[in-house]
């Protein structure tokens, strides 16, 4: 590959390294390494980084350590990242006396222009804390887990739940259940929800100490509360109230793909676009299409050949190589708004090696470069958690000399607050950054940028953001009602109750606001009763439930075993006239999946694609292995292959 110019990516380099540590063959992994920077131009730093990782990962101490030494002769600057692999190496090779020394040489070594680490924040990472604490409780240290879980709350390192659920288990195995049990209820009282792992975890260490008592006790807190993963907490649905486009069917982040391309003008015929899209989307095979499509005798205008990628979500590779071939027909120009969307299909189809190539390809041809082209990089790199990669287009877009727009901040903010590649401090800067310019965040933003500031405890930086929206002239119930959405989405509907009381001006708006948030904070505490009285008193003063409200209802019936029921609401919303969105859908898959009801959740996934919404690669990932579970491994190949077929759709080959 090297040889033939074939520019291997990150995750291909890694996995050989892995495999080359592994077998103890140093000069392989440097010379993999030293393809690395010479072949794919990755920064020297990020390089040795990955092959620490690699001997690390693969128990090679020694050459983990003869690296270290290396890079110090080299006078090479070693950074905190080295210190934290290093520390985690030494603890899978169970040197914890190593490592806790290493440690300590962190919290004092000076990293940063001879200012201390605490100054910066530069402390052991929550991560590095919790495998010391694992790997000294499973040794018998107990005093030594315990004394490092207080020194991470007395430095003000952020406490996770698997740090947490570390200390819990400490706790049980010597015998002090009271400790773990007050350690595990004050779990939410720092801003973290427990998961389905957690409750798992304390259920586990319990038969270990054969407690019966408080295992009967674990599973009735299990059973009422709304137990969430990783996945479930993604698929939360928006408030109707708020919503830019209830009709939308696709999620935030696929939502706003489309969306940050200005609406054409109707300059085609709309049966010229049927037929287009007919064509694109009944063949398989690109000469074949593109046969079709030199017989047909239809006139292309740059307004045509946008809608068409815009409505060819589900067939980039068509729909891509009809751009290319669009552009050599004579008399037909393309413009930066065809460009917009050929690109967004690109990323959307994660192949951002053509969406930069048409990027770099337009600078060539002299087009402007718009803030909204810009926007859509930003975009399509954050939305899969490469927010790195997007902070730094930011910045190339500032040097360029174009002033980043709404759209521009909005979709960086957005990522930059998701799940994936999360950066909470760089998303309040740049924030505040927008405010200072005079631009003002719309619903969705505000929505996404809340959520994720109360989903990491930041109450006080979101009690800011309410108070400059009310300024940018936000409606105080608007607002509130924001707020009272991400504090119940973050599982606080204590303090999303007391923030209803606090408001004493137009309340009457609020609470019609703020009811479909109390609702699903109530499911979610497993208060499926007091929820249900919610909805009645919803419709009595004349608000109607919508998708967000049905879609916690299901949710409330899943968790407490009633699939029937969820069945029932679901089929109920299209006979209201409501369409199931991505989160709906992406939610009632997990939820059925956990259930062992994954056969069923299947049939979510054909009626997704039915109903034009593209499945994530974690809505497959989810049936595949529920289907596996349970003995399905059949039916579980056939998902598989469907993923594979829609992806083979959506990139230019």
């Amino acid at each position: 590959m090297v040889q033939r110019e074939i520019e291997p990516n990150l995750s291909l380099y890694k996995m050989l390294l892995n495999c080359l540590a592994k077998s103890g063959d140093v000069s392989a992994v440097q010379s993999v390494a030293d393809d690395m920077i010479r072949v794919s131009q990755i920064p020297e730093h990020d390089v040795h980084v990955c092959v620490l990782k690699s001997y690390c990962e693969a128990g090679r101490i020694r050459e983990a350590l003869e690296l270290i030494r290396e890079l110090k002769n080299k006078e090479t600057q070693l950074d905190y990242e080295f210190s934290e692999t290093l520390v985690k190496g030494l603890c899978r090779a169970n040197r914890i006396a190593d490592a806790l020394e290493i440690v300590e040489i962190m919290k004092r070594k000076d990293f940063v222009d001879g200012k201390s680490m605490k100054e910066f924040g530069h402390l052991p990472a929550t991560s590095t804390y919790t495998e010391l604490m694992q790997h000294l409780f499973r040794s018998n240290e107990y005093q030594k887990g315990r004394e490092l879980y207080d020194e991470m709350l007395e430095r003000g390192v952020e406490i996770d739940s698997v740090a947490v659920m570390a200390i819990v288990a400490g706790h049980v195995r010597q015998d002090h259940i009271s400790e773990a049990w007050e350690v595990f209820e004050t779990m939410e009282d720092k801003g973290i929800k427990p998961t389905q792992k957690s409750y798992s975890i304390f259920i586990k260490e319990l038969c270990k100490v054969l407690r019966t008592d408080e295992i009967i006790k674990m599973y009735r807190i299990c059973r009422l509360h709304s137990l969430n993963d990783e996945i479930s907490r993604n698929d939360l649905s928006r408030e109707e109230e708020i919503h830019v486009d209830s009709n939308c069917n696709e999620p935030v982040q696929g939502r706003m793909d489309w969306n940050s391309v200005k609406p054409l003008s109707k300059a085609y015929d709309e049966q010229d676009l049927r037929e287009i899209l007919r064509i694109l989307s009944s063949l398989e095979d690109w000469p074949i299409i593109q046969d079709a499509l030199e017989k047909c005798t239809i006139q292309f205008t740059p307004e045509l050949v946008a809608e068409t990628l815009r409505n060819c979500s589900m067939h980039g590779n068509a729909a891509l190589h009809f751009f290319a071939w669009v552009g050599k027909q004579n008399g037909f120009c393309q413009t930066t708004e065809t460009y917009n969307m050929a690109m967004k299909i690109s990323g959307r189809g994660k192949d951002f090696k053509h969406m930069r190539g048409l990027f770099y390809e337009m600078r060539r041809k002299g087009f402007l470069i718009p803030p909204d082209t810009w926007a859509i990089m930003i975009m399509q790199y954050g939305r899969t958690g490469l927010t790195e990669i997007a902070l730094k287009i930011f910045g190339e877009m500032k040097a360029s000399g174009c002033n980043p727009n709404d759209s521009t901040y909005k979709y960086l903010i957005i990522c930059l607050c998701g799940r994936k590649g999360r950066k909470v401090d760089e998303a309040i800067k740049i924030f505040q950054e927008m405010i200072r310019a005079g631009h003002v965040p719309d619903k969705e933003l505000v929505e996404a940028y809340l959520c994720c500031l109360c989903e990491v405890g930041k109450l006080l930086e979101a009690r800011k953001a309410i108070d400059s929206l009310c300024k940018a002239g936000f409606t105080v119930p608007a607002s509130y009602s924001l707020y009272i959405r991400a504090l119940c989405r973050a599982g606080m509907l204590e303090e999303a109750l007391s923030l209803v009381d606090q408001v004493s001006t137009e309340k009457t708006t609020l609470d019609r606001y703020a009811h479909g948030s109390l609702v699903h904070g109530l499911l979610q505490k497993g208060r499926l009763e007091e929820a249900l009285a919610k909805v009645d008193s919803m419709k009595q003063e004349g608000c109607e439930p919508t998708i967000v409200t049905y879609s916690a209802l299901i949710r409330g019936y899943m968790d407490t075993e009633n699939v029937i029921e969820a069945w029932n609401v679901f089929h109920s919303l299209k006979e209201k006239g409501l369409a199931p969105d991505f989160k709906t859908y992406s939610m009632f898959i997990s939820c059925l999946c956990r259930a062992g009801k994954s056969e069923e959740a299947v049939q979510l996934l054909s009626d997704m694609m039915d109903n034009g919404i593209v499945p994530s690669n974690v809505n497959f990932r989810t049936v595949f292995f529920g289907l596996n579970r349970e003995g399905k491994q059949s039916l579980a190949q056939t998902v598989l292959q469907k993923k594979w077929a829609l992806t083979s759709k959506r990139k230019f080959s």
